[in-house]
């Protein structure tokens, strides 16, 4: 099984410890994982498990329409191999990933989110000391839309490096002020789109300044 999707259920956690116990060798085939419509979801899975652990060919995490979902995963989580991120319509989700979780994103290509009301920050602090470096080498598409709470893709003083990202897709954000507080490179990106279209954008020379001048 290389595909899994989970829709229409009304449990709190996706992988409690008896299913993992049981499935472990199934879990670990899976690359694409889809949840959708699981309103009473809590949390995929508990953090004393280690399912992440389980799950290193994990591709594409597609998370929707879950809206007691708190987080994707547990603090300490990692997805060395997942490609491609996209969460919409979880009510309840405050951020996408902690600081430590993101330092393992490095095959990370894509990043959406989108209709998730209170998120205020894209990658929150796990606990690490400010001032510390986050790559993700491999982003190259980040699409931020619909985020009503939203103020920075990160609060915490993190050098953010993007080496490979060319397009940034912010629509619907009134909120956000700016991108993050610490060292930002993006050395690839001339533009940051207002519209899915690309039909309208702007760019000041540097992702921090064009936010911070623009009304989105």
């Amino acid at each position: 099984m290389e595909t899994l999707v989970v829709t229409g259920g009304y449990f709190k956690e996706l992988f409690p410890c008896q299913l993992v116990d049981e499935e472990e060798h199934t879990l670990a085939r899976i690359r694409c994982l889809k949840l959708w419509n699981l309103p009473d979801l809590e949390k995929i899975w508990n953090q004393d498990l280690r399912v992440d652990q389980l799950l290193q060919n994990l591709e594409t995490l597609q998370v929707s329409y879950c809206d007691s979902l708190i987080n994707l995963a547990p603090s300490a989580s990692t997805f060395g191999n997942l490609t491609a991120l996209h969460v919409w319509n979880c009510k309840a989700l405050k951020y996408l990933v902690t600081s430590s979780t993101a330092r393992s994103l490095v095959q990370l290509s894509v990043m959406s989110i989108r209709e998730c009301e209170v998120v205020t920050e894209i990658v929150a602090s796990s606990g690490d000391e400010a001032g510390n470096e986050i790559i993700f080498r491999k982003l190259g598409s980040l699409k931020l839309d619909c985020l009503a709470s939203l103020t920075s893709f990160c609060s915490v003083n993190f050098t953010f490096r993007f080496p490979c990202l060319t397009e940034v897709i912010m629509t619907n954000c009134p909120k956000i002020k700016t991108f993050s507080l610490g060292i930002l490179s993006t050395p690839r990106l001339q533009k940051v789109w207002l519209s899915e279209e690309k039909d309208k954008g702007d760019w000041k020379g540097d992702l921090n300044i064009t936010i911070q001048q623009l009304h989105i």
